[in-house]
């Protein structure tokens, strides 16, 4: 029965945190774009829209860890003490696995959570750093005509 639990509990919380994912991976994306951007000469307006869409990624970021916290507090209320709650508790399951189901479905959603922001954190200074093609020609020439960006990898 704890099964059935934890596959309803993630279809549930899953509505909420996987667009939340989405957005922080497209806001990445759009920082390190705009990282890469920034380097080259440009007009002072794109200058302040590429560094407002990595203020948006810094708060994205932040945001996704305060979500998935508040999502889950809501969620253990909502379903335990509310009037949800009631109905919960006439399911022919012992308190214990309820409670364990949703302790269990907050772990992987905190892990899910730090998996993601890392892996968003690798894929922008990935795409922020170098494009492959550069680094090749980086480790062709001197270091001199590489971005210092480009100078850190390995011959």
């Amino acid at each position: 029965m704890l099964g059935k639990l934890l596959k309803h509990e993630f279809r549930a919380t899953g509505r909420t945190m996987l667009p939340i994912y989405g957005a922080v991976i497209v806001l990445s994306v759009l920082a390190s774009i705009s990282g890469r951007m920034m380097d080259r000469k440009i007009g002072s307006f794109l200058y302040i829209l590429f560094g407002l869409i990595i203020a948006a990624f810094v708060i994205g970021v932040i945001a996704a860890v305060i979500m998935t916290a508040v999502m889950m507090i809501k969620r253990f209320y909502t379903n335990y003490l509310k009037d949800e709650g009631y109905l919960m508790h006439t399911l022919p399951v012992s308190v214990h696995a309820l409670v364990w189901s949703k302790m269990l479905v907050s772990v992987v959603w905190f892990a899910a959570t730090f998996v993601v922001i890392g892996l968003v954190m690798l894929l922008m200074v990935f795409i922020a750093s170098c494009g492959c093609s550069r680094r090749r020609r980086c480790l062709r020439r001197s270091s001199a005509d590489c971005s210092p960006a480009c100078t850190s990898t390995r011959p």
